[in-house]
């Protein structure tokens, strides 16, 4: 699934990897001692239709952190972070250091810093998490992690969280309940095999619609037999173009090959597809 461990704050930063010059990662700065940040509410989680996202407040006043972590159905994670407030515009590229004591294990991931770019003009932080990187946070919750230390540029927090086992357990809950709603079994998921989707073509759309401005994303849940095809296809996120979204379902089932089943595995599992359609010119 776009399946595990993370709106953002309440003001989720877009990724503006784009903009950047040269896509460099800036160099990290001497950091400054942090201040141990207090809970100053309970942790929530809330889902919309394609994403689970986990939130808890830390500190007061300007001093205040607003922490999320979200997770969406094809198990990709984005850890966000708002801060002081700044209205300067900026953005920068990073590099997050996340500690979660007491295995003090780091994990080290590019982060993306933007100030001045929303309507509640705070400083805040997008940190991309793969499923490796899911993998090691549920590691480190089930250890018993009771603290959440980032370092990213010349920023350092200290989130004294309390054991976030149970945070974490949620999280997940709320992503598998997620699966489910979209008629998958969460229990029984696979991937591409390869790992590579070249199924799509922006040729199999009609010309009409290849010279408009149609386009946008396309996910969808997908049935699949223990030889590793597809047997239905299920489209969750739509276009709004009907000639596209067809297409999208026509692709998976006409090209699309999954990992065979192994020893053990259901009879039917699922997979969640997605794919961004090129706007036409």
């Amino acid at each position: 699934m776009r399946t595990l461990l993370a709106i953002l704050l309440l003001t989720l930063a877009a990724n503006p990897a784009a903009s950047l010059p040269n896509g460099q990662l800036k160099a990290p700065t001497k950091a400054r001692t942090p201040v141990p940040l207090l809970p100053a509410e309970k942790w929530k989680v809330e889902n919309t239709t394609l994403t689970c996202v986990l939130t808890r407040g830390f500190g007061e006043g300007v001093g205040r952190v607003d922490f999320g972590l979200e997770l969406d159905a094809l198990g990709i994670g984005n850890m966000s972070l708002a801060l002081e407030p700044n209205k300067r515009e900026s953005i920068e590229k990073l590099v997050a250091h996340i500690v979660l004591p007491p295995s003090d294990k780091e994990i080290a991931l590019p982060a993306y810093a933007e100030s001045g770019m929303t309507a509640a003009d705070r400083y805040s932080m997008s940190i991309r998490l793969d499923r490796e990187d899911l993998e090691r946070l549920t590691e480190a919750a089930a250890d018993g992690a009771d603290e959440i230390r980032i370092n990213v540029g010349d920023r350092r927090m200290d989130l004294r969280s309390g054991p976030i086992k149970a945070a974490i357990a949620a999280l997940f809950n709320c992503q598998r309940l997620l699966v489910r709603s979209w008629g998958a079994d969460p229990d029984a998921m696979t991937e591409a095999d390869g790992g590579d989707i070249p199924w799509f073509r922006d040729g199999d759309l009609p010309f009409a619609v290849r010279k408009t401005s149609a386009g946008g994303l396309t996910i969808a849940a997908v049935s699949v037999d223990r030889a590793g095809k597809p047997t239905g296809c299920r489209l969750f996120v739509v276009t709004g173009t009907p000639a596209v979204d067809a297409v999208a379902c026509t692709d998976i089932v006409k090209r699309g090959r999954f990992k065979p089943a192994r020893t053990g595995d259901p009879a039917v599992r699922w997979a969640v597809v997605s794919h961004r359609w090129a706007r036409g010119r």
